[in-house]
């Protein structure tokens, strides 16, 4: 859908629920934007890393061809989302959503009476996952760091470096999977609108 198009999205949207942002068309740009550069991150990696292997006289085993497939696989869909008419429709209707359940969760507000039941079952989805949060992606850090660990090999300290930025990774992710989880039960606590309050 076109930019000149989002007017007429934002107002039909207003008409229809309790809250909206100010600005669809940032939102989407931006959203869009995000899209494509991590789509385009994933073909830059898969462009080095055979180079990379290359260098360390490494052969590109089974993990790289799998890897690969999954680049391709989502670039292709990026493409599909942001380059056809049915993929943009779709895509904005569910980045629409996403950016009210996610404003109605961080914010601890209601979106409209009618929604209630889709914020709180994305509550509880959250909530249900927090448990793979917290032991997966510390798990993932740990693994990493005793496999270099055990290997050694002669570039133990360039692969330690990499290890840890993975660590670091991690831990943001423990930390934002937390405050999801925690926002998340916030909502569980209280769902709004309350019965006994207005419609929003």
């Amino acid at each position: 859908m076109a930019d000149d198009r989002l007017p007429r999205l934002e107002a039909r949207a207003q008409a229809e629920h309790g809250w909206e942002p100010d600005d669809w068309a940032a939102i989407l740009r931006r959203r869009r934007r995000l899209d494509w550069l991590s789509a385009g991150g994933l073909v830059l990696a898969a462009v080095l890393f055979p180079i990379v292997r290359l260098v360390l006289d490494r052969s590109l085993d089974l993990s790289f061809w799998v890897f690969l497939a999954i680049v391709l696989i989502n670039a292709w869909e990026t493409w599909q989302r942001h380059r056809t008419e049915e993929g943009r429709v779709r895509w904005e209707r569910e980045t629409g959503q996403k950016v009210r359940l996610g404003h109605a969760l961080r914010e601890h507000v209601s979106i409209g009476r009618d929604e209630r039941d889709v914020v709180t079952a994305r509550a509880r989805a959250i909530n249900r996952w927090a448990p793979a949060h917290v032991v997966g992606w510390p798990l993932l850090a740990v693994l990493t760091l005793v496999g270099i660990d055990a290997d050694g090999g002669q570039y133990r300290d360039a692969r330690l470096v990499f290890g840890v930025g993975v660590s670091l990774l991690c831990a943001i992710l423990v930390f934002r999977a937390a405050t999801r989880v925690r926002r998340a039960r916030r909502w569980l606590a209280d769902p709004l609108p309350r019965d006994d309050s207005p419609a929003a």
